[in-house]
């Protein structure tokens, strides 16, 4: 795992230290009613939230400034894939990204082990997981509810 925190970030002392560590990437999740389902009239299901989560689990390492720099072109490029209009590094001028890599700081973490857990009503009714999804995609909580469709095979 590659990424990066503010060089101002609590983190980067604990990072230095190059100490097994847990790195925890998660959604923002979200609350799911029960008066979304349609499958029981009597309304038996309790409210839930739905997640997805990941912990990795390894001991990082600071990267040098040149390893941050390809690390932070690699992850605009990434991210700008697909715009209609993409940004690109260059477009900081001569001597922005220099400029910002003192306020940043690139680390590796190689994964040692990883847990994942997703909540995302697989184990519920097919009507109520439909009819929840349905919902999420009302409240533009589009990702999330593309999960569960895809985890509900819905």
């Amino acid at each position: 795992m590659v990424s990066h925190v503010a060089a101002s970030n609590d983190h980067v002392e604990f990072l230095k230290r190059g100490l097994p560590s847990i790195a925890i990437l998660m959604d923002a999740g979200h609350y799911v009613s029960s008066s979304w389902y349609p499958g029981c009239p009597e309304r038996d299901s309790a409210p839930t939230w739905s997640f997805m989560v990941a912990h990795i689990h390894g001991t990082p390492k600071i990267l040098s400034e040149g390893a941050t720099a390809k690390h932070l072109h690699e992850l605009v490029k990434h991210m700008e894939k697909g715009r209609d209009n993409p940004w690109q590094m260059k477009e900081l001028g001569p001597g922005g990204l220099e400029r910002r890599l003192r306020n940043i700081v690139g680390y590796e973490m190689p994964i040692e082990k990883m847990e994942v857990k997703f909540k995302l009503g697989q184990d519920e009714r097919a009507a109520d997981m439909s009819a929840a999804i349905k919902k999420l995609h009302e409240e533009g909580r589009e990702h999330l509810a593309e999960m569960m469709a895809r985890h509900c095979k819905l």
